[in-house]
Order: structure tokens, then sequence, then C-alpha cells
């Protein structure tokens, strides 16, 4: 009795803990502002829902792609978060900046609290806690649970589903599975796993089941799982070219490969092959897994579930995205691997309270340090703002702008060019002034180019297409077609004329 009131008052504290943690990620989401990355193409597209009652298959503002219309793209993500959202505001009836961040919250708060369930259904109520905080702590897990990505959404629904699956839920397993291909697509990278577990692995059963059950298993999963998925398939087979891997109209030129040296290399934020961004990004999960291996903690017939969904989930990480391995799509194997790293914990805190108690501070420093990083980047200078009220009060609504951010978009209502820019690479490192002006008047419709300066980079040893090459930058002022209309610390503008 006794050590069942202590167990309660433990997850009243892990609630409370919980609900702190989300309510700090909350203020620092709504004492910044919407503008990294793709968390603008995310919340416009609920906005476009919202304001159409359906889901649209491009964006409006630029044209249908199949027209070949200049910075035309599908909306080719599957669309659950973004419903969601605009379900809410239909209620609401407004759209809002702080309900989509408290929205956002909410995921990370079942992610956390799923990852407790999960730890301490397969081993026990430390294993629990301890992969609550390291998950909570990894840098990456802070960044996307305030940033409007779907990764941590994804994740939430990962972790719900292998919980319901380990205890023999196979229906409801199948229907959040279906959930979850419709918040990510990357949820199908884990369906081969799902298979092999119920194939070869005790479900807690003492007897053999027999193969026909094992079917049965698969059947009762796979079709709630088919059956959510069915509507998407539907809308991508009428309205796009092809229902996974798209090819986008504009996508041959765009990505035009030039003979050069250095060749120009697929930008991403991060990559699995920079040793850097991994500990960046996925910091003290790192030092639980050398621990998990070193300290010899896989000796367990459950570690099992958790290391074949990893195995299985990074095979086709590896296969889908080898020309771009960004670490964020690793996202939902870091409860798994958490919960391997809280094996490390519990012994270490037995054998050696120091090496514990430092690991601990270590996901204090982390947690602040990524606080403080996205209090700072998820802010729109003052010099960029400055930038976008000059575009507002004296560049036409019907221009095209090539810029690199989409955040142009929602703050100046203006079409921006670059993810869909025709020929990029030629016009960086290879056009005469000619050819150059034909690119941007004729091929792409720009009339204006903005250069933010912080997104300026040296060319001489490395080429992509995730900002402005230094080379190209130096010779926009002898191009007589170019004319600069503004320039301050942040932000240069310079009007192609004809």
């Amino acid at each position: 009795m006794i050590n069942i009131k202590i167990r309660l008052i433990n997850r009243h504290i892990l609630i409370f803990i919980l609900l702190f943690y989300s309510f700090l990620l909350l203020f620092l989401g709504l004492k910044t502002e919407l503008s990294m990355g793709d968390e603008i193409h995310h919340f416009n597209l609920a906005k476009n829902i919202f304001y159409l009652k359906r889901r649209p298959a491009y964006d409006p503002l630029y044209g249908d792609p199949a027209l070949r219309m200049p910075g035309a793209m599908y909306y080719f993500e599957t669309p659950l978060w973004h419903i969601i959202l605009a379900g809410v505001w239909k209620i609401l009836d407004r759209i809002s900046f702080k309900v989509a961040q408290f929205y956002q919250i909410i995921y990370s708060f079942l992610l956390l609290f799923f990852t407790y369930l999960l730890g301490n259904k397969l081993y026990s109520e430390n294993e629990g806690v301890y992969s609550v905080l390291i998950v909570a702590t990894i840098p990456a897990v802070i960044l996307f649970s305030v940033l409007f990505y779907l990764d941590i959404p994804l994740t939430a629904f990962v972790v719900l589903c292998f919980l319901l699956f380990i205890n023999k839920q196979f229906f409801w397993a199948g229907i959040i599975a279906g959930l979850g291909y419709l918040i990510k697509i990357n949820f199908l990278f884990l369906l081969p796993s799902f298979i092999f577990l119920i194939l070869f692995f005790k479900f807690g059963e003492t007897e053999k089941t027999i193969f026909r059950e094992k079917i049965k298993r698969i059947f009762i999963f796979i079709f709630p799982n088919i059956l959510l998925m069915l509507p998407d398939l539907q809308f991508r087979y009428t309205h796009f070219p092809s229902i996974f891997f798209i090819k986008d109209p504009l996508i041959g030129p765009h990505a035009e490969i030039l003979y050069q040296n250095p060749p120009v290399i697929c930008y991403t934020n991060s990559t699995i092959l920079n040793f850097f961004d991994i500990i960046k990004y996925f910091g003290i999960v790192l030092i639980g897994l050398f621990l998990y291996f070193l300290l010899k903690r896989f000796n367990e017939y459950k570690d099992l579930f958790l290391l074949i969904p990893i195995i299985t989930y990074c095979c086709m990480f590896l296969f889908i995205f080898k020309k771009g391995l960004d670490l964020r799509y690793l996202l939902p194997i870091i409860p798994f691997l958490a919960i391997l790293s809280s094996k490390s914990l519990i012994y270490l805190k037995k054998r050696s309270i120091k090496i514990f108690i430092l690991i601990i501070i270590t996901c204090v420093v982390q947690f602040i340090a990524t606080f403080i990083f996205i209090y700072n980047h998820r802010r729109i200078p003052q010099g960029v703002k400055e930038a976008f009220q000059y575009v507002i009060n004296y560049i036409p609504q019907d221009k095209f702008i090539m810029y690199p951010e989409d955040n142009i978009t929602e703050y100046t209502g203006r079409k921006m060019q670059w993810g869909r820019f025709q020929y990029m690479p030629y016009l960086f490192w290879q056009a005469n002034e000619k050819e150059a002006k034909n690119i941007l008047l004729n091929i792409n419709k720009t009339e204006y180019i903005m250069i933010k300066k912080t997104r300026i980079y040296d060319d001489t040893k490395i080429r992509h297409k995730g900002g402005y090459p230094k080379s190209f930058i130096e010779k926009l002022p002898n191009f007589s077609f170019l004319k600069l209309i503004f320039d301050n610390k942040e932000i240069s503008i310079w009007k192609v004329e004809e």
C-alpha cells in the first residue's frame, strides 16, 4: 500500500515537471517569432486550409505547378497536423500564432508522457523517468518542440503506437500508425519493424504463438492503418504526378549538374556525416548510448523491441534520404535511444554517483544552451523588419523577390523565389550579364533580389544553394541591369531593370 502511494506521488511530481517544462517551451515560443525554415510553410498550409475549407494541392499564391507557374509548389506533405490546427482556428473563428504555438507544445508534452509510459512498461518506473529526462533535454527535441515542424508530433505518435503495440492492442496501434502517417510520411519507415516483431518475438506469452495467430495480429494491425491512409493516397493519385516520390515540374532545370570544381552539393542544415552536427543535435543521448554498450547494459530480451525499430528506421533513413541526411529526420527513434540510455543512468546511480550527477548537470546545461539559442535565433532582426516594411511600402504585391527564407511571404505578402528558382547554379557561378538578366526576368519572373547578409557564404571551397555565394554577391555591382534600392546592416535589395 505504501509503495503504491509513493508511486502515485512520484507520478504526480512527474506530471508537474512535464507541465512546467511545457510552460517554459510555451513561454519561449510566445516570446519569439514565426521565422525559421519550414515552420512558415506549415503555418501557411494550415492558413490555406482555414481559408479554403479544404485541403489544397498547391499554394494558391503561386498557382498550379503543373502549369509551370514561377515559384509554384505542391503541398506534398500529409495534412493531419495542419487540418487539426485549422480546425482549432475555425472553432475560435480566427487565425492565431499563439494558439498554434500552444498546439505545438501539446505534442511535446505528449511525447514525454508517452516516453515515460513506454520506459515504465518495458522496464521500470526508473527507466521511464530517466528516459524523460534525456528526451526533454536533447537539443533537437527542444528546438523542434518550439518550431512548427512535424517531427515532434510524428515522434509522439510513434511512441504511443509502440506503447499500444507491446500491450498487444494491435487494432488501436494500427489506428495510431495510420494517424502517424497522416502527420508525416516517415512513419512508414517503421512499419517493417512492426511486422517483424509480430512474426518473430513473444509478447509476454508463456507458450509459443501459432503462426495463424501471428498473421491475424498483422491483419488487425495493418487493416485500420491502411484504411486511414486510403483518403490521402487517393488525394495524391488525383492531384500529384506521383504518390510518394514526386517529380517536380520545375526540378529538372533547377537541379542541373554543372561540371566544375568544387561541385554544387546538396545543402542541409545538419547532416549525419558531420560529427559536430550529431553532438549539437543529440547531446546527452550519445553519452548514454556509449555507456549502454560500454557497460554492456544490452542484457535483456526486451531491448530488441527498441533495437529492431531503431535499425529498421535507420536503414530506411539512409536509403530514402541518401542525398540529404538531415539529422532531424532521426527524431522518431530518439525516445527508443533514450530509454536504452536510461539503463546506463540507473547503473551509474548505483555505481558512481559523481558521474551520474555530472550527466544530470550536462542535461540541464544543454537545455539552457538550447533555450538561449532559440531565443536568439527565432526572432527577426530589426534591420530585416525595416527591409520588410520597405518591401510593403515600395514593391508591388504581384512582384517576385529572390530571397532564401519563407518568412518574407508571411510578413510582406510578397511572392518569393528560391527553392524552385530555375537555373540557380548557372546564375550563381557561370552566367554572364545577358544570361543573368534572362534567367531572372524571363525564366523566373523575378524583378528584385533581396540579400540577407548573414546568408552569404564563402564559396571558394564549397558550393550549395542554401545561401548566396560570396562570388555572386561580388558580381552584382558590375551588372548594369541591377540597381541598389535599399541597404542596411542586415539587408540589401536590388531591382532588376529592363
